[in-house]
């Protein structure tokens, strides 16, 4: 049994070489956890990405005056099965 945890810290960018503030991202944190069971050839992994759910932008673009944002992933669970030969 295996378990993870990580916190990534994101700081303020400027995705444009003006440096323009509307078209800035805004700093944001994740959290995302893993908990993996391993049994000869066998793996079953659950695994929680942004874990609080946090809204942040992945891309924000500068476009006519204003920033054109693109949303990062909301919360997302899964389950691996991985058999390994």
């Amino acid at each position: 049994m295996s378990a993870q945890a990580d916190t990534r810290y994101k700081d303020k960018v400027y995705s444009d070489p003006a440096d323009l503030e509307y078209a800035a991202l805004p700093s944001y944190s994740l959290t995302g956890f893993r908990l993996a069971y391993v049994r000869d050839d066998v793996e079953v992994a659950a695994v929680l990405s942004n874990a609080f759910d946090v809204n942040y932008l992945a891309h924000n673009y500068p476009s006519l005056g204003m920033g054109l944002a693109v949303a990062g992933p909301p919360r997302l669970a899964a389950l691996t099965v991985t058999v390994r030969k």
